[in-house]
């Protein structure tokens, strides 16, 4: 019953982070364009003027994302990274 338990807990705390980062990024990307976005067309077709708080906060998500992303890559590459250049990521350690 231990082992089940255990297994149940590490299991919720996959679909967590599944949940985050699988869904909670592109949530967090959608927002950034959508901050980004002109909100108003005049009434003779021009477009309104970007509010500069909104274009701010969107590419501070955008930027937000961009950096998951490189984070992610280079956690995935990290023992890559120490066998090749010698430089030690998210606690890789050399083996052997």
């Amino acid at each position: 019953m231990d082992t089940f338990l255990k297994t149940v807990d590490s299991l919720w705390r996959v679909v967590a982070i599944g949940l985050v980062f699988g869904a909670g990024l592109p949530v967090v990307f959608a927002y950034g364009i959508k901050f980004l976005a002109v909100n108003e067309i005049n009434a003779d077709g021009t477009v309104g003027r970007r509010n500069p708080v909104m274009a701010l906060a969107g590419s501070a998500l955008l930027a937000l994302v961009l950096l998951s992303v490189i984070a992610g890559v280079l956690f995935i590459a990290k023992d890559f990274i120490l066998t090749s250049f010698d430089i030690s990521l998210f606690g890789a350690k050399a083996k052997g």
